[in-house]
């Protein structure tokens, strides 16, 4: 009994090829995106937690709509605190926050003692891991 080689012709060769380029094409963007994603998110919060001064008391905590319910807090001064999900339970109505500009950590006051830091730097590098 004799075997047969199965032989790739030309028309198969170009198909199997194409395809596989094709493949790599679409998802080795999607890979290097999603990396570079994490960095840049990360710089962003750095960047805008720079610019934030705020000092009050938690007057209301509530789930911002327009923020993919976000819990936010609404504090004495007038400002609004967007909570990042690790800080959630951190905070509660009635605690006293401040931050000063170009500062990347919150500091929380409960009951007139030192309650916590919220860090932000600590939050990115969580995100990095």
């Amino acid at each position: 009994m004799k075997k047969e080689k199965f032989v790739f012709d030309r028309k198969l060769k170009i198909i199997l090829v194409s395809l596989v380029l094709l493949i790599v094409v679409c998802v080795a963007p999607f890979l290097i995106w999603s990396e570079d994603a994490t960095v840049h998110r990360g710089q962003l919060v750095l960047q805008d937690a720079a610019l934030q001064e705020f000092h009050g008391r938690v007057d209301s905590v509530y789930l911002d709509k327009n923020k993919a319910n976000a819990r936010t807090l609404l504090l004495s001064d007038g400002n609004t605190f967007m909570l990042y999900p690790d800080w959630q339970s951190k905070v509660n109505k009635g605690d006293s926050l401040s931050k000063e500009k170009n500062v990347y950590q919150v500091n929380i006051y409960r009951d007139g003692k030192a309650g916590g830091v919220l860090d932000y730097k600590e939050l990115v590098k969580a995100w990095e891991k």
